[in-house]
């Protein structure tokens, strides 16, 4: 997952205009918070935590202004 690296070519592509355009914002977020996905494959609590912090600020900066942010998670 490209939120667990955040090196220039993936910052480059996830916000990327077509990129952000096409993006599924509800699945993303079941992908990354639910307990069977994300953090299931992790390979330790330290990066999940880093990829999470990582992931609250992208959605922050770049998900569509006009749709409502569940900041519940954060």
């Amino acid at each position: 997952m490209k939120l667990y690296a955040w090196r220039p070519n993936d910052i480059a592509d996830l916000t990327s205009a077509d990129f952000l355009a096409k993006v599924d914002w509800k699945q993303l977020d079941y992908l990354v918070m639910d307990a069977g996905e994300a953090r299931a494959s992790c390979l330790s609590d330290r990066r999940y935590n880093e990829m999470l912090a990582t992931y609250r600020r992208y959605v922050r900066e770049w998900r569509d202004k006009g749709e409502a942010v569940d900041e519940s998670n954060f």
